[in-house]
């Protein structure tokens, strides 16, 4: 009776130990999908903050390339006023010539307007229209001079912003590659 008492708890214990054996299976397999889980949460998580880190980039990247083309349009007009007060300048001087030679001319007697009669009023006032000219062309110089310089300062700063602007844009570029990249090889 021992006998037979102490087989049935042998057996007992074996059937209690086949239960613990899969209990431990099942344990170990719950705790590898466990695992899994959370790390298709992570990559979820990952995968969210990065496209809104992406999405931060874009429109960064979007605002700056608006701000280049700004600069550039900007440093365009500028250049286009300077020119615009150049031909205007050079318009003036061709002017002041001319009548800087109808006066030579008229004091000489020289062409056809030597057979007119010329008073000394007449000449007093071409000399007086050439200072008039000579001083405003004198004025314009200045301001052409000066608007030449102010000009080349802001293209000088226009152009160092452009260069900042272009730089950042390739560090932005740098960035969303490797967030693209970071994305794609966690998502592998």
């Amino acid at each position: 009776m021992q006998f037979c008492r102490i087989v049935a708890l042998e057996n007992e214990e074996k059937a209690k130990k086949k239960i613990i054996q899969e209990l431990e299976g099942e344990k170990h397999s719950l705790l590898r999908i466990q695992k899994e889980q959370k790390k298709a949460m992570d990559v979820m998580i990952n995968e969210k903050e990065l496209k809104k880190k992406r999405d931060q980039l874009k429109e960064e990247l979007r605002n700056k390339k608006n701000e280049l083309k700004e600069k550039q349009n900007l440093l365009r007009k500028q250049e286009k006023q300077m020119k615009e007060q150049h031909e205007a300048l050079i318009s003036l001087e061709e002017k002041c010539r001319k009548l800087q030679s109808l006066i030579y001319e008229k004091k000489a007697g020289v062409g056809a307007a030597a057979t007119e009669v010329k008073t000394e009023e007449d000449i007093k006032t071409l000399e007086g229209e050439i200072k008039e000219l000579e001083q405003t062309q004198s004025e314009e110089k200045k301001k052409y001079k000066q608007m030449i310089t102010t000009q080349e300062n802001k293209i000088k700063e226009l152009s160092l912003q452009i260069e900042t602007l272009n730089l950042e844009l390739k560090q932005k570029d740098q960035v969303k590659i490797a967030v693209l990249y970071e994305s794609h090889r966690s998502a592998v």
